[in-house]
């Protein structure tokens, strides 16, 4: 039986010091390989569960989360750094 996609996201501080925030994607369920995009970027593949986008600013971010199963939909969230 497929179990469901389920997906947590979560943001951090990377560097106090440069004020640097991360993104941090964790994919549980579904089909692996999943497929985790932020703001329509390279996205990153793999059979997870984390997936990790550092570097990034104080802002709002797009995650979408895809899975190899034809039966899940993609998975949107916005996610703002602090």
């Amino acid at each position: 039986m497929l179990k469901p996609l389920k997906i947590v996201v979560t943001s951090e501080v990377d560097s106090f010091e440069n004020d640097i925030r991360m993104i941090i994607v964790q994919v549980t369920g579904g089909v692996a390989p999943y497929e985790v995009t932020l703001d329509q970027g390279e996205p990153q593949v793999g059979v997870g569960p984390y997936f990790i986008f550092r570097g990034l600013t104080a802002n709002y971010y797009s995650v979408v989360v895809t899975d190899a199963s034809p039966v899940n939909a993609p998975y949107y969230k916005t996610v703002a750094t602090r």
